[in-house]
């Protein structure tokens, strides 16, 4: 997952609007931001890198697709309890019941 801003001006802004921070840890951060930006251009080049990406613009969309993210993946199946799905999904229960 990676989450953004929609671009990297607006990232910079974000970096250069923060109040108490020292010169050198504005460089770094700007320099860490550059460096993310081209992986992610790398990612988007490459399926599969990155499952998903949020454009941080607005902080209640953005917290809402995270939260949707975290129980969507909760609902996949190699994250479900194998036993329960074995009991539930029992051909032999199933035809028990369903005839």
């Amino acid at each position: 997952m990676f989450i953004a801003p929609s671009n990297p001006q607006e990232l910079k802004e974000r970096i250069l609007q923060r109040e108490n921070t020292a010169e050198e840890e504005i460089k770094k951060r700007l320099e860490t931001a550059k460096e993310e930006y081209e992986l992610l251009s790398e990612y988007l080049e490459k399926p599969g890198h990155i499952d998903y990406l949020v454009l941080n613009n607005n902080f209640e969309e953005c917290f809402n697709s995270l939260c949707s993210i975290v129980k969507a993946e909760r609902c996949r199946i190699p994250r479900q309890d194998k036993e329960a799905l074995k009991d539930i999904f029992n051909p032999k229960k199933i035809k028990d019941i369903l005839n």
